[in-house]
Parts: C-alpha cells; sequence; structure tokens
C-alpha cells in the first residue's frame, strides 16, 4: 500500500508553551493475532485503509475467515487523528471489546452494506477486532527539537530548556523515526488555532499573477473580471458590518492586538464576514468545506464570491504557506469553461478564496427550471463545454476530485449561458493538507454520490479518470434525478462505493437519447481502466454523437 508523505507542520506559538500539532504524528496499525499477525501499517498523513476479503480492493484482506466481510471496516487516519467505520459487516467490527456496526439478523449477501456503518474514533492503544484478526493502533510523535526566533535571528536551543518566557516557538521535526517506546497519550481534534505572534496582523491575499500578453495560454476567450495588477489597490477599510468595530482584524477577530490564540468567530445567521477590499452582499450557500458569500469588488464595483474554509486542525506558519501556494497553481488555469480565481488568504485557521460570480447559478439548476423535458441537444452543448474545461486542466496535469452538480455553474456573457466548472483543486489541496479533518467518515456526505471506487481503495492517488466518473455522476443526477449508484433510504454511502453497481441511464430514463446515454454509461464503468482515460478522450467520444445529430 502507498504510504502517504509527512506533511511536516510546525506549530506556531506568542509563548513558549507548545501547541498540539498533527503535522509530526505517526500513526502505526500492528497486526497481532490471526493469519495476517506481525504485518504492520503506518501513515504520515492524510489516507484510508480497507480491511475485508476483497483481495483486489482492500488493503489488508483475509480469504479464510467466514466471520470477516467483503468489506468489513474502513479506517480513515489525518495523524495523530484515525477513525474507524464498520461498513455494514455481517458480524460487526470490535474496539476494545465494544461491538460496532453489524447487522442485527444475517442479511442475503446482496444487501450487504445497506445497513449503515457505525463510526468510533480511535486512539493510541486501541484494540481492533475482526473475526479472528485483531489490530492495535499506535500514535507516534516524531522526536523533535525546538529553536527561539526573533524578527531575524534564529537561534537554536535545547529542547529541554523550555521556559514559560513570551518568545515565539518553532518545533522542527527530525528525520529519525520515533522511538517505538514513546509513550502518546490520547490524542484529541484540537478546533482552537495557534496563537498568533504579537506583530502578526491581516494576511494580504495572494493575488494570482496574470500570464504575459504575449503567452499561449489554451483556450482562454473570456476574462471577464481581470484583477488589478497591484493588490495593494483592493486593500482598503475593511467594510463595516453590524457588531464589528474597526480596530477588530478581517473577520471581527483581534489579530495583533491579543496574546490568546486566534479563533475564528462563529457567525450568525444573517451576519455577514469582514475583509478589506469586499463589502458583502448575500450568504449563497454552505458546503462539506466552508461557505460562500457574494460579495463587490469595491475597487471596480465587480460582484465576486468569497468563499471561507475553516481548517479542523491547528494550522502553522509553513502549512499556510505551502496550501496557499498550491492554490495559486489552480488559480492559474485560465479557460471560459472555468470558474476564475482572483486570490486566496487566511487569518488564523480560516481561509477565503476569491472568485468569479456566476449569476445562473448551478448549471441543474437552469435545467429544472425549464418547463419542459431537458433536451439531449442542451444537455449534450453544455457536457461538451463542461468537458473542454476540464480537458484543458488534466493536460496541464491537474485533477479536480470533487466533482459533483453544484460545482458545475452557469454565467450569462453575451445574453447566452457559459458552464463553467467551480473549486478547481480545492478539495485535493485542502484535504491533502489535512486541514479538512476526517473527510470519508465525517457528517458531511454531499460527495459521496458522484465518487468513483478507486477514490477510496487508492485514496492519495487519484487520476482524471476520476474526475471522468464524477462528471458523468452528475449529468446522471441532472438527467433522470437519481443517483448511478442507487439512492435506498438506509444504503451505506460508503458500501455503495465500494459494492454498489451503477445503473445504465436508458434503465433509469428509456427514452433518452442512445448515443449520449452509452457516452455517460462509459464514463460511469466501476473499473477505472475501462473508463475514458481523460476528459479530452471522453469529449471526442462525445463529439462524433453531437455531429451526427448536427448538434456542431
Amino acid at each position: 500500500m502507498p504510504m502517504s508523505r509527512c506533511l511536516g507542520l510546525i506549530r506556531f506559538g506568542a509563548t513558549k508553551r507548545e501547541l498540539p500539532s498533527g503535522g509530526d504524528d505517526l500513526i502505526r496499525i500492528e497486526v497481532k493475532k490471526g493469519p495476517m499477525q506481525g504485518r504492520v501499517y503506518e501513515f504520515e498523513g492524510h489516507d484510508i485503509f480497507l480491511f475485508g476479503r476483497d483481495e483486489q480492493h482492500c488493503h489488508a484482506s483475509i480469504q479464510e475467515d467466514p466471520f470477516v466481510s467483503r468489506h468489513h471496516f474502513l479506517l480513515e487516519v489525518n495523524p495523530p487523528l484515525s477513525r474507524l467505520r464498520d461498513l455494514g459487516s455481517r458480524n460487526g467490527t470490535f474496539v476494545n471489546g465494544k461491538k460496532h456496526g453489524g447487522r442485527v439478523t444475517f442479511a442475503s449477501l446482496e444487501n450487504e452494506g445497506k445497513v449503515g456503518g457505525s463510526s468510533v474514533d480511535l486512539t493510541n492503544g486501541d484494540v481492533i477486532t475482526a473475526g479472528k484478526t485483531v489490530f492495535q493502533v499506535f500514535v507516534e510523535e516524531k522526536k523533535a527539537i525546538t529553536a527561539t526566533c526573533v524578527f531575524d535571528k534564529f537561534v537554536e536551543e535545547d529542547s529541554q530548556e523550555v521556559s514559560s518566557g513570551g518568545d515565539i516557538r518553532r518545533t522542527i521535526t527530525e528525520l529519525p523515526p520515533p522511538s517505538p517506546s514513546s509513550a502518546v497519550g490520547r490524542q484529541t481534534m484540537h478546533e482552537l488555532p495557534p496563537s498568533m505572534p504579537g506583530n502578526a496582523g491581516r494576511q494580504t491575499i495572494n493575488e494570482l499573477p496574470q500570464p504575459a500578453p504575449g503567452s499561449n495560454v489554451g483556450r482562454q476567450t473570456i476574462n471577464e473580471m481581470p484583477p488589478p495588477a497591484d493588490i495593494s489597490q483592493v486593500a482598503g477599510r475593511a467594510t463595516m458590518v453590524e457588531g464589528a468595530n474597526a480596530p477588530n482584524g478581517a473577520f471581527g477577530s483581534r489579530i495583533g492586538h491579543s496574546d490568546h490564540a486566534y479563533e475564528a468567530p462563529e457567525r450568525q445567521p444573517g451576519e455577514f464576514p469582514i475583509l478589506d477590499g469586499f463589502e458583502f452582499k448575500e450568504f449563497l450557500g454552505a458546503g462539506g468545506l466552508g461557505e460562500v458569500y457574494l460579495a463587490r469588488r469595491t475597487i471596480d464595483d465587480s460582484p465576486v464570491t468569497v468563499k471561507f474554509l475553516r481548517s479542523r486542525i491547528n494550522v502553522s506558519h509553513d502549512a499556510r504557506d505551502a496550501f496557499l501556494k498550491s492554490m495559486q497553481v489552480s488559480g492559474r488555469l485560465r479557460h471560459r469553461n472555468i470558474v476564475q480565481s482572483f486570490g486566496t488568504g487566511s487569518i488564523g485557521n480560516e481561509f477565503y478564496v476569491i472568485n468569479e460570480y456566476c449569476d445562473g447559478g448551478p448549471l441543474a439548476k437552469l435545467f429544472r427550471q425549464k418547463k419542459t423535458n431537458v433536451q439531449p441537444k442542451h444537455i449534450a452543448v453544455s457536457l461538451y463545454l463542461l468537458l473542454d474545461g476540464l480537458a484543458f486542466a488534466h493536460e496541464k496535469g491537474l485533477v479536480h476530485r470533487d466533482l459533483k452538480p453544484s460545482n458545475l455553474l452557469a454565467a450569462k456573457r453575451n445574453k447566452r449561458w457559459i458552464p463553467k466548472i467551480a473549486d478547481f483543486g480545492l478539495t485535493k489541496d485542502f484535504e491533502k493538507a489535512g486541514f479538512s479533518g476526517m473527510t470519508a467518515t465525517g457528517t458531511y456526505t454531499g460527495s459521496f454520490p458522484y465518487m468513483p471506487r478507486e477514490q477510496l481503495t487508492d485514496y492519495k492517488y487519484v487520476n482524471p479518470a476520476s474526475d471522468v466518473f464524477s462528471m458523468g455522476a452528475s449529468f446522471y443526477r441532472i438527467i433522470t434525478g437519481r443517483y448511478p449508484r442507487g439512492d435506498e433510504k438506509g444504503s451505506d454511502p460508503l458500501a455503495l462505493i465500494l459494492s454498489g453497481e451503477v445503473q445504465p441511464l436508458r434503465k433509469r430514463y428509456p427514452g433518452f437519447h442512445p448515443g449520449l446515454a452509452d457516452v455517460l454509461d462509459t464514463s460511469l464503468q466501476t473499473e477505472c481502466c475501462e473508463r475514458f482515460p481523460n476528459a479530452r478522450e471522453m469529449q471526442n467520444a462525445l463529439r462524433v454523437v453531437m455531429k451526427k445529430e448536427g448538434w456542431l
């Protein structure tokens, strides 16, 4: 099983007290009993571990134990956090002797996985029992040294000479692995971000560079709202909102005015954030990662959207910079069918992304508003344009990873609706940084119906064909109003991803266009190798259908 790379998060505080860190931890799973006794699995970053009888897709599989189900349990790790979810197994999964999941009666194999699983947070030393196999979970902390940073000076100190003074501490992770005898207590998720240095002020938006005038940037035909060349033109006085006051930071916090750790405020219904250079107008919605607002950019009165994402763990200075840098890479995409990103920034544990505003909202909403049935031609044209944008990104080496109907938007340009892909790379980069906490075993399940199986079985190495599945699943939902694998009440969404079969589109909508249905059915093949390998190949197949019908 591929091992995750250590994210190397560095704790950063305003005093010498050391704050809990997730980046210096490693989770080790040892098999203590059973046919696989002696095996060890280690994780240094966000990853997924599957156990069951499915030799092809489980990371640890066992065939000779009749008490183990095909997909028995899923373990999500995001050091130092780990969470186990029983996948509707026949006999349940035991943690420290307590049963989790399992079915009340022995259902038929056809119904395996349709009973919702049970999740439990794990900690150091917990024992997992599934059938005859016994696992034990260990959370280890890497050996670290501390040093004092005083402005531009850097003086190393011995890690044991820690006092309660007021200087800034940084923990630097060394390369040697931890000692097996290291004692690690119960780890819990720390919602509060680390303290900020006393001189830390508002973070300036990292403006995305524009391509040179003479450069060939692919298929850019629309650049409706270009950001100003100098970001200093945008940074101005914060827009005042009821309950906020001028000495506070951009979100009402007192960054630079307090020695306490920054805590992103809990916004009440109807309360808007505050951000320099932007006047907030409307709350547009919330999803698994954060909230989206419509705002006016005060420098030019342009409408934009501002998406706020709150990290589930403490964010270090280096981790923050790495995430913002990765977002700049995705933000450089310039294509008429990709929502343009104007900049990113952060304050404490909260990040924000400034994007082009798409006044049509979700594309699915436009189709629902039509008084007659959705015409195959309109579906095909929208899909073709979106695939052009997705193919452009794939050819740049980028994968979206979270395509779904809510990320397929429409913007009116010259009296015509232009379909656009939103949040390119956002979920992938946020999860890769570890900021999202638990995603597969969390409470938000909005992306599961559009997720290909390999996104669970090969979590860290999703490829362009995974986006092809998600795009096809999104249009399947738009056309039929159903999910590709079914939407039976009580079904476990993770078990459906692993074991569910995609229903052919014409079985759900018999009168739909056969050529277009065949393209979508191919994109929704369970096995990655049986789909279109990337968006361009899917677009080429769709072009053949459209030319035959005279739609191009």
